[in-house]
């Protein structure tokens, strides 16, 4: 598309993409609570407002990087499998999210993050697609539109067709990619072909023959360092460093702050909403269970994000001078923090859903407001 044309024009399509993925990711993010919530279309809608106006969000969506495409494939992947779970897996549904599925680590190798995620949902779509021991039924559809008597042979076929449309889906984007490797220029599936690019498979490989020391490294994140630890990372607090700072508004390549006040606010906000969310979920007991598998899927992409970025950057013997991950890394599990943030806005009661999540809102504009005056007044004074 972008070959042959000036250097501006390449850069304005590619910086348009990237805002068009951004925005599909806030509109995933609508999709999930929307589907988990279709009596409180308010809480849709608060969810993508709150992807489509945090501030690193935005500043990440303006520029040209793979991040944009590995964000969108894992949030589309997130709301294709809660889609199943709610209405089941049918052919195209099923198609969609194998070639999902295969598409985020082409974007970047970090897509693989999601793989976890997809066969806890995809276990649980099969458990509800159960009809007695050891049997199918075709998920999806109406079963009253279905034939009075079916052959147990076409019976077993319509369980199987979803499950063949993902494996299909899967292998066709993974085929075409390894057709078309060859002939790309630059760069393909997130690594440089030129240069020492870091393989995020092999680092977390490393992650995985020393759990004991990631275990560790995983403590000195969040914890003060105990005497018998040692040094992993750098003085100060890791966590605050990358997913506060970092992740919330850090621009021009980490050299533009919002004052520390500002930070320290938004990680007293993320605790209180977590712990009204938790709340949430207690006083809705019965509606937790029935949504079970959906909730669950919703709170361990970011827990699967995190470990994955966590592992990639694991160094068991610690040296470094400065913090090497970076907050951007959990925007693919974007999506799922902005559902389980206006799952919070329940627990103080559905009478008050309603002000919490404005106000959540009317926050991350003026948030994002804020940002961009930072930025150009860092830039251009």
């Amino acid at each position: 598309l972008v070959r042959g044309q000036s250097v501006y024009s390449q850069l304005t399509v590619m910086r348009l993409a990237s805002a068009l993925l951004a925005a599909l990711v806030a509109l995933c993010a609508f999709g999930v609570v929307r589907e988990i919530l279709p009596g409180h279309p308010l809480a849709a809608v608060a969810a993508g407002l709150l992807v489509a106006f945090h501030p690193m969000f935005g500043f990440i969506g303006g520029a040209v990087n793979n991040d944009n495409g590995v964000n969108a494939a894992v949030a589309l992947s997130l709301y294709l499998l809660v889609r199943a779970l709610r209405r089941g897996l049918t052919p195209r549904l099923a198609l969609a999210l194998g070639a999902t599925l295969a598409l985020a680590p082409l974007m970047k190798e970090t897509g693989y993050e999601v793989y976890p995620v997809a066969l806890v949902a995809l276990a649980g779509v099969l458990w509800r697609s159960r009809d007695g021991p050891g049997r199918l039924r075709p998920t999806g559809g109406s079963t009253a539109a279905a034939p009075t008597a079916e052959t147990p042979s076409a019976a077993l076929a319509a369980a199987l067709a979803p499950w063949a449309a993902l494996a299909v889906g899967f292998l066709l984007v993974r085929g075409g990619a390894g057709l078309l490797e060859p002939h790309m220029q630059d760069v393909f599936a997130g690594h440089a072909t030129g240069g020492a690019a870091i393989s995020a498979t092999s680092a977390v490989s490393l992650a995985r023959q020393m759990p004991g020391r990631f275990l560790v490294y995983l403590w000195e994140l969040f914890l003060p360092r105990l005497s018998f630890m040692g040094a992993l990372f750098p003085p100060g607090w890791p966590f605050f460093q990358i997913y506060m700072q970092r992740g919330w508004g850090a621009f021009g390549w980490y050299t533009f702050f919002f004052p520390r006040w500002v930070y320290v606010t938004i990680l007293l906000t993320m605790v209180a909403v977590g712990l009204l969310a938790l709340r949430a979920a207690w006083r809705h007991r019965p509606f937790v269970r029935g949504r079970g598998w959906e909730l669950l899927v919703i709170v361990l992409l970011p827990l699967c994000v995190l470990l994955a970025v966590e592992a990639a950057y694991f160094t068991p013997t610690g040296g470094r001078t400065v913090v090497a991950e970076q907050g951007r890394y959990m925007f693919p599990a974007i999506a799922a923090l902005a559902a389980i943030a206006v799952g919070g806005t329940f627990g103080l009661g559905r009478r008050l859903h309603v002000p919490l999540a404005t106000a959540l809102v009317v926050a991350m504009i003026g948030l994002s407001y804020a940002a961009q005056l930072l930025t150009l007044g860092s830039f251009f004074t």
